[in-house]
C-alpha cells in the first residue's frame, strides 16, 4: 500500500512494482486534515469523497503500463 499527497494535477510513477493486480483509489481531503473524516449529520456535514479507478490494472514483469485517470 502507498499513500501520496497530491495538491494539484500530477503524474504519479510507481517503479518495481511486483507482477500482480493493483488497484487505485482517491480520497478528497476537503478540509486538508491528512485523513478521511465520515462527515457528521447533527453538522449537515457529507463524507469526504472517495473515488475507485474504475477497473483493475494489471502489472506484468518487464512490462510499462501507462493510465490516465480523470475524474
Amino acid at each position: 500500500m502507498d499513500e501520496r499527497i497530491i495538491t494539484n494535477s500530477e503524474k504519479l510513477k510507481y517503479e518495481y512494482l511486483s507482477p500482480a493486480k493493483y488497484q487505485l483509489k482517491v480520497i478528497e481531503d476537503a478540509n486538508s486534515n491528512k485523513k478521511w473524516d465520515t462527515g457528521n449529520i447533527l453538522q449537515k456535514i457529507q463524507p469526504e469523497k472517495v473515488l475507485l479507478y474504475p477497473k483493475l490494472i494489471e502489472i506484468r514483469a518487464n512490462w510499462d503500463v501507462v493510465e490516465d485517470w480523470h475524474w
